[in-house]
């Protein structure tokens, strides 16, 4: 299970359906003391189905992660009109970032949960439970 506390959860929610129907993207780094912070990113794809990151801004918040002793822990991104599972794209660019968490949040109502965590890796997809608070678990 991959505990978040509900404020970085809703703030990733938030994320997402405020750019809707635009797919968002972002990061949760952790500290040595084992605070998390969240960081919303720019889709630089402006795109409804797919999401890159803005390398000039990655390489900002990726110096920043060094400067203040952080790890990266989570990518999330959205997903507007699927549900909340990675795409063949996702799988591919989640190889470049072993160990890292996953979460998609899929923000078309018809889909519940709208949240999903997963470690992604060569030998294939496996779902992590998330602390969900406020949701039903499923």
């Amino acid at each position: 299970m991959l505990a978040l506390p509900e404020s970085v959860l809703n703030a990733i929610e938030r994320h997402a359906q405020r750019l809707h129907p635009v797919e968002c993207c972002g990061l949760v780094s952790r500290n040595v003391e084992g605070d998390l912070r969240h960081i919303e990113m720019c889709n630089k794809a402006n795109s409804e189905t797919f999401f890159e990151f803005d390398p000039k801004e990655q390489l900002g918040v990726w110096r920043d992660m060094i400067l203040q002793d952080e790890e990266l822990i989570l990518i999330y991104h959205s997903h507007t009109h699927s549900k909340p599972y990675p795409s063949r794209t996702d799988k591919e660019y989640a190889q470049a970032y072993p160990g890292v968490y996953q979460l998609i949040v899929a923000t078309d109502k018809r889909f519940v949960p709208s949240m999903r965590c997963y470690q992604i890796s060569g030998e294939g997809v496996e779902e992590v439970l998330l602390n969900l608070p406020y949701r039903a678990q499923y």
